[in-house]
């Protein structure tokens, strides 16, 4: 890795750290800066904005997320089983929803397009390679409308990850985020009658 490239990926381990640690909102590139012992302009020679370099926080957070989710996938079989389709894609969102709840402000940070469009890094990019690996399961699991079944499905497993991110969750129901993850699953993927 050449200096540019160390220097780079030393500011985006410590802005990591530091949305951890505080959230978007006071997230700073001179903090960033300070935490990696660099000068307060370094962000600026390998950022253009503070909106570049939150990006590539994201696509870290995306990273890290996706190897979570392939950890969780079985190697591909060559025979669709609709069973173990299920129970994989109950893997991923199992995976999906942990890491919001571990990681709430990256979590967070990742899907905020509006923030974080025209930095350069593809967001949308990266999000699709998620939204693909549940794809495959429910083509496996075999809906007569898999690109349907798969939106909705994701829409739910997402909309259940920033309630547990933000613990919103509790006040609601006593079931754990694992239960509730098979429910939506089982929700859209059961065959229809």
């Amino acid at each position: 890795m050449t200096r540019h490239g160390e220097a780079r990926a030393l500011l985006i381990e410590h802005a990591v750290n530091l949305l951890e640690e505080v959230g978007v909102g006071e997230f700073t590139g001179r903090e960033v800066a300070r935490r990696a012992g660099v000068s307060h302009g370094a962000p600026r020679r390998h950022f253009s904005s503070r909106a570049a370099l939150l990006s590539a926080v994201a696509a870290q957070g995306f990273t890290d997320l996706r190897a979570r989710m392939r950890t969780a996938q079985r190697r591909p079989q060559t025979t669709a089983d609709p069973v173990k389709a299920r129970e994989e894609l109950c893997a991923l969102a199992n995976e999906y929803v942990s890491f919001a709840q571990e990681h709430p402000a990256m979590f967070e940070l990742m899907f905020r397009h509006d923030l974080l469009e025209d930095s350069g890094e593809q967001l949308r990019h990266h999000s699709l390679a998620l939204f693909t690996l549940a794809s495959d399961c429910v083509a496996q699991i075999g809906p007569a409308e898999p690109a349907e079944v798969t939106t909705d499905l994701w829409a739910g497993i997402h909309g259940l990850a920033v309630l547990a991110s933000r613990r919103a969750l509790e006040p609601i129901t006593t079931d754990r985020p694992e239960v509730l993850v098979v429910r939506q699953v089982n929700a859209h993927t059961r065959p229809r009658l």
